[in-house]
């Protein structure tokens, strides 16, 4: 079931064209279960740890450092005062261990954002850094 959060529905125009809706101005949240694509949206291939590390990024419109809230060796979320918009592309210089040198993640897609966060899919990176952030990513979970 979908609950529109303003109690108005997306409804067609006249002649049957759909009407735009302003991001703003619409909001909703799924109640229940579904299957389909919002059931695979919402399924992760790479379960996700949480964690608090550094990160520092930019792009072509976007620059800004945070904090990433969890991590994958795919992906993570990224608490920022700068907020990447969805489909921007980034360079990320992340602080996995304390003790070690930054990666650079080459190519980080972002694929959601909101209020003060976003998430963003790696793409690409030199081989030996995606060896590092799964090393990093198994640590985490054998801690767990």
């Amino acid at each position: 079931m979908v609950v529109y959060e303003d109690r108005r529905r997306p409804c067609a125009g006249s002649k049957g064209r759909d009407l735009s809706l302003d991001k703003k101005d619409f909001s909703f949240r799924i109640e229940g279960t579904f299957t389909g694509p919002v059931k695979a949206m919402q399924e992760r291939k790479h379960l996700r740890f949480a964690v608090q590390r550094p990160v520092s990024f930019h792009g072509d419109l976007v620059a800004g450092n945070g904090t990433i809230l969890n991590i994958s060796s795919q992906g993570c979320a990224i608490l920022s005062d700068t907020i990447a918009e969805a489909e921007a592309y980034l360079q990320l210089e992340v602080k996995l261990l304390e003790q070690e040198e930054p990666v650079q993640v080459d190519l980080a897609a972002v694929r959601w954002a909101s209020a003060r966060k976003f998430g963003v899919e790696f793409i690409k990176m030199h081989h030996d850094v995606g060896e590092r952030l799964k090393h990093f990513v198994k640590l985490l979970e054998t801690e767990r």
